[in-house]
């Protein structure tokens, strides 16, 4: 569970662009084409990298389906409606997803990332994340 932690937390994502998300196997791909912020030994953003994958491995159970992790909400006028995975690619494909904030949970080892698509708010949740690991690229 801190290792997890501490993977997500080896970079700073606030302020940050995914430009796309990619789904392969039980892996989640968040494509950082500007980078991701490096982190100072306090935990302040310092600069960006360059472009980083961040990589999150689910635990998908038998007869269970990549998208059971996730939940996805688009929020616009006060009004929140869960999009499906499908709906969340084509739209971070066409506006890319701003990020203001990511949180994460020892609970179902679950995190979040809030931000914008486009005009809208964005909030995807992934849950039973049993590995995460940045790479170049």
């Amino acid at each position: 569970m801190d290792g997890i932690f501490n993977k997500l937390n080896q970079y700073g994502l606030h302020d940050t662009r995914i430009n796309k998300i990619m789904v392969e196997g039980e892996n989640i791909i968040l494509i950082f084409n500007e980078g991701v912020y490096r982190l100072s030994d306090s935990g302040r953003e310092t600069d960006l990298t360059g472009a980083r994958k961040l990589i999150i491995t689910v635990a998908v159970t038998k007869n269970a389906d990549i998208e059971d992790y996730l939940n996805v909400n688009k929020l616009f006028r006060k009004k929140r409606e869960e999009i499906s995975l499908k709906q969340l690619l084509k739209l971070v494909d066409k506006y890319s997803f701003d990020v203001f904030s990511m949180y994460f949970s020892a609970f179902n080892n679950e995190m979040l990332i809030v931000g914008d698509i486009g005009k809208f708010g964005a909030e995807l949740y992934i849950s039973d994340i049993v590995d995460a690991e940045y790479k170049v690229g």
